[in-house]
Order: structure tokens, then sequence, then C-alpha cells
């Protein structure tokens, strides 16, 4: 079951070096949506770098834990398993904590690190393959809950692309987690719709329950290959949802269990053709294809401070570009979707693709990752990211 991730990560790991052409005949169309601009304005904003030195060449980031606590920033390095630490007000590093010891520690089957989580200043939530861990930042473990097993079809909070299906961990005990069920696998995807992406784990009981969210239904009839992450965010007492492929936000309203769709379409977002059919399994090329050109709505951020909601779009391109070379996945333009606590459209920035979609969030703004290979002050010595804070206009 666990290697259809394996799958998942082949395909991405080849996308920045690999694409070919593909008869695009049997691909299907999709009507425009009806989404309300009337809020949409140019947006002004103070921007600042941040720059953290750390040598990352060998290191295997993933920032998908991206987390701010404080002023200190938190992200995990694979490759060293730990999680590194840094002051991003001081720009100092701090010591790291350890991961490896809970790896190699067989008394619950754990597996690799999937995710972390911090919850105070000294407790960590742990993700691993089979089961929750919580540690202290010196890496002792306080206490574990059992979460998958390996004969069973569900998963629970694997690390997504895109950095934004975190963990949420609740004073009352409850922790909010990713669900996959592995017989929407990469053959059946189609049947992703039929089943609960989110889960419950209380850490009273040890008990898992479900919420009444699942995948877009658009899924159900159109094959977007590899282009099915989520993104949620967490706003008062709502779940905020974001599907790769579909322009729509979902509100989960975690008191009525209603779910209600809200359009939230980017205007930069020209062509909605780039998908095929279930009809037949997608070779590899068209995957990567489909990578190379299709429009993404990649991560969701909720911004207390500035009380805004921030969204990744990655706008379509051909496959060829204008020097008659093959795009790369780098190459899409990225603009970055602004909305209000009403999830009203504000405005979009355009950040060109010298940008990445990476971003945590602080008292200063949203620090959006500049650790793209085509940006020019990018390189292996050290993390970059551009704070980003609307200036809002007097009423």
């Amino acid at each position: 079951m666990h290697n259809k991730y394996l799958f998942s990560l082949i395909v991405l790991c080849a996308l920045t070096f690999y694409s070919c052409g593909e008869d695009k005949a049997d691909l299907l169309k999709q009507g425009d949506s009806g989404t309300d601009y009337s809020f949409y304005q140019p947006l002004s904003f103070k921007s600042d770098t941040f720059k953290v030195a750390h040598p990352h060449a060998e290191d295997k980031l993933s920032y998908y834990s991206l987390q701010s606590f404080g002023d200190t920033l938190y992200f995990h390095n694979q490759t060293k398993n730990e999680i590194l630490r840094f002051n991003w007000r001081l720009n100092v590093a701090l010591p790291p904590i350890k991961l490896s010891h809970l790896v190699n520690d067989t008394t619950m089957d754990a597996g690799e690190v999937d995710n972390v989580l911090m919850i105070s200043s000294d407790s960590v939530l742990v993700v691993q393959d089979f089961r929750l861990a919580l540690i202290n930042t010196q890496g002792s473990i306080l206490k574990t809950w059992p979460t998958d097993k390996a004969d069973e079809d569900i998963e629970h909070a694997h690390g997504q692309w895109y950095s934004n299906y975190p963990i949420l961990y609740q004073p009352d005990g409850k922790v909010y987690m990713h669900r996959f069920n592995a017989a929407c696998g990469n053959d059946d995807f189609y049947r992703c719709p039929d089943y609960a992406i989110e889960a419950i784990l209380d850490l009273n009981t040890g008990v898992f329950d479900t919420l009444p969210i699942k995948y877009s239904p658009l899924y159900k009839t159109r094959n977007y290959g590899q282009l099915r992450e989520i993104s949620r965010v967490k706003v008062d007492n709502k779940h905020i949802y974001s599907f790769e492929s579909d322009p729509n936000l979902y509100v989960l309203d975690l008191q009525t269990d209603s779910v209600t769709i809200i359009e939230g379409k980017s205007k930069h977002h020209t062509a909605d053709t780039l998908f095929y059919s279930y009809e037949k399994e997608l070779e590899i090329p068209q995957i990567i294809d489909l990578y190379m050109q299709a429009p993404q709505y990649v991560g969701l951020w909720y911004d207390p401070y500035q009380q805004l909601l921030f969204r990744f779009f990655k706008a379509q391109q051909p496959l060829i570009n204008e020097q008659d070379e093959f795009n790369s996945f780098a190459n899409k333009e990225l603009y970055l979707m602004v909305f209000d606590t009403d999830l009203k459209l504000l405005g979009e920035i355009h950040l060109g693709n010298s940008y990445s979609q990476s971003a945590f969030v602080t008292p200063d703004g949203l620090m959006v990752s500049k650790m793209s290979p085509n940006n020019p002050e990018y390189n292996k010595t050290s993390l970059l990211f551009n704070s980003v804070k609307i200036e809002r206009k007097e009423q």
C-alpha cells in the first residue's frame, strides 16, 4: 500500500528533468466558472527579504512541515532525520531536534517520519507510518498512539507536497489528520470522491472518527494524473479545503457538518482543457505532460495577523517555450491569491517563476519561499524567503 506514495515520488522527482509530447485528442473540456471578481483589485504590499544561512546541497528538506511557532521556524530535514530550527527574527540557527531514534524504535513498528507539528515550545507531534508520537525538544518520547496498520487500506497524515495538509492539534486532545483510502489508488482514482479525506484522532481514547468532507467531485470523471494534492487550513470553527485541479474552495463547518462550495478561480486560469478521461490508465509521459502544462492550485495559509487567506496558483503553460525548448515544472508563472475571511477574492500578486509554492505565517507577513531554480539569488547555502504584508487602503 505504501508504495503508491513511492510511485508519486518517482513521478514528481522526474518532473523538472523530463517531458515529452502526447496526443491531446482525448482531453475533455470544462465550462468557465462563475467566480465573483467584484472585490478584485490591484494589491499593494510591503516585502522584506528573509535569509537563513543553511548549507542544504545534500539535504532533502521537507517543506510540507514548514512551520513558525513564535519566533522559531521549523521544518524536517529528511536526510539527517531531524527538525531544523531557526529564529527567523534574529536569523540564528538553533540546535536541531533529533528524530532518527524514533525510526529505529521497533516497539510499535515505527516507520519513517512523515510529518511534524510543534504544539508548544517544548512539545512536538511526530507522524510516522504506523503511529503518532509526542516528544520533547530533547527527542525523548513522552507518549505514542497507533494509527495505521500494515494490512489495512487506510493511511493517516502522510506529508503533502505543498506543505499544506498539516496535522492540527486542539487543546481538547483532538488531532485532525489527512486520511487516504488505498481503494482509490493510482488506477482507480475516480473512486476517491467516495471516501472521507480527514479524520480526528482522540488522544484521550486513541479512537479515530471521520469528518464529512471528501475529494472534489471533479475527480470522478476527470483524470488529472498526479495533480491531486489537497490543502487544508482551519479558520475559527471551519476547515477550508483546496484541491490541486479544482478552482473552488470547500468549507466544512465543524459545528453543523455542512459543506459549502465557494468559487475561487484565478483570473489567470484561462484554459480548463488539460485532463483526461478514465477510459485507460495514463502512461508516465502523459502524467508528466499534465504536470508541465496544467494549471494548479497549491497550498492554503490563513494569516490571523492580517486576517487574510492566501492560496497559490500556478498558471498553465505550453509544453514548448519560445526558445523551442521543453518547459519545466519550475517555469510556470506563480500567483499569490488573496482572500478575505468571507473568501472574497481581493486580488492576486504576480510572483513570476523565481518563487516556489512554500510559505509560513509570521506577525511580519506571509513568508514566501524564493527557493526556485529560476531565482538568480538562489544558492545551496541559504534558505530564502520574502515577506508579503498587504497594505490596506483607507475606506
